[in-house]
């Protein structure tokens, strides 16, 4: 019977180089999305000592959502003083409004990535009846602490929210400091052309059905001729898999950006805390047992933060440079002669890190 383990993130599972790879060995794949609205927050990254952002108290992003949806957000507090960050939901509508708000992750501070995401996955169920024209904080305030004397970088901190709502409400982002009121008719930050972007995408999960795509590869006589390796979040469209990458509407302007865009400062994107699901199927058609393993990594090793949810079970890894660790082996297969065994797993690129990744399934 075949044995799947998800292996731990430390002792020999975790490698000092990433993925060795050359693109001819790289597999492409065709990937759906589904059409929820992504709330996506990225601009400003560093929130600047004395901005307009937090001392007029301009939003960050707003948007006018219905049905279920995401918001992503990651910033950095750069100013010396501490910075409060919270959501707001207001109910457009003619008619009362249910929100319900079923996940919710945030953390702040170098390190801590994955922290939101395994928040995220914890489930934090909340319900919001929402009169017409009245309004509610989705989220608690958030402190973020004032960046030190000398520092070259404030703390980073970013966050999850998964919402679902009965009609249109719009929902805004605010960054600022204590003392700032907010009046309702508040104005979006302007951008200013940066490669970070805050806006609105279609789609925050992501589907790689490798049952459909990779057929052949999956098998273990393949196998033993080359490894199946495939890129996730790659930000350059001739490596990054079809319709994966989101594109994003960015809050205020006429502008999109887009790993496709003919502008080079809006194909900076890489899909950072959107739900990567696999779905894959081995099938061992040799006379003799086979261990399978996969190894997951920054692109070029610059790393990252990466969490796997295999059936509930949450486990993450950071791969830096920093830790001197730049691969995690995350999971061990064996397979009897015959045999066939499918799984799925939820992979999430954590924020501040490298958006380009690899993965690899090897014969060993």
């Amino acid at each position: 019977m075949a044995n799947f383990t998800f292996l731990d993130q430390n002792g020999s599972n975790l490698i000092a180089n990433a993925i060795p790879y050359n693109w001819n060995s790289v597999t492409k794949l065709n990937v759906t999305r589904n059409s929820a609205p992504w709330i996506y927050s990225n601009y400003p990254e560093g929130i600047a000592e004395n901005s307009a952002l937090t001392e007029n108290g301009y939003y960050i992003n707003q948007q006018r959502i219905k049905g279920e949806a995401e918001i992503f957000f990651s910033h950095r507090n750069d100013t010396y003083k501490e910075l409060r960050f919270r959501i707001h939901i207001f109910n457009c509508s003619a008619s009362a409004v249910t929100v319900k708000r079923t996940n919710i992750g945030f953390t702040s501070g170098w390190g801590k990535a994955d922290v939101a995401v395994r928040q995220y996955f914890s489930g934090d169920n909340k319900t919001f009846t929402l009169a017409s024209g009245a309004s509610n904080w989705l989220t608690d305030e958030y402190k973020i602490a004032a960046r030190t004397t000398g520092s070259p970088l404030g703390l980073p901190f970013s966050g999850m929210v998964r919402l679902e709502a009965s009609n249109d409400i719009i929902v805004t982002e605010y960054a600022y400091h204590a003392g700032v009121n907010f009046t309702g008719n508040e104005e979006n930050f302007e951008y200013n052309g940066s490669q970070e972007y805050t806006g609105l995408g279609t789609g925050n999960f992501i589907t790689f059905n490798h049952k459909l795509n990779n057929s052949d590869q999956t098998k273990v006589s393949a196998l033993k001729l080359k490894p199946y390796i495939y890129t996730i979040n790659h930000d350059q469209s001739a490596r990054s898999n079809t319709n994966e990458i989101v594109p994003i509407k960015l809050v205020g302007t006429n502008l999109t950006a887009d790993i496709n865009s003919p502008t080079l400062s809006l194909r900076n994107l890489g899909n950072w805390c959107a739900h990567n699901y696999h779905i894959i199927k081995f099938t061992n058609d040799t006379n003799a047992q086979a261990t399978i393993y996969e190894y997951i990594s920054s692109n070029e090793g610059a790393g990252n933060t990466q969490v796997i949810n295999r059936g509930g079970i949450i486990k993450s890894a950071s791969l830096t440079s920093d830790t001197g660790k730049k691969q995690w082996r995350w999971c061990k297969l064996i397979l009897n002669a015959g045999e066939s065994y499918e799984f799925d797993f939820q992979q999430i690129l954590a924020s501040y890190g490298e958006s380009a990744s690899m993965m690899k399934w090897s014969l060993e």
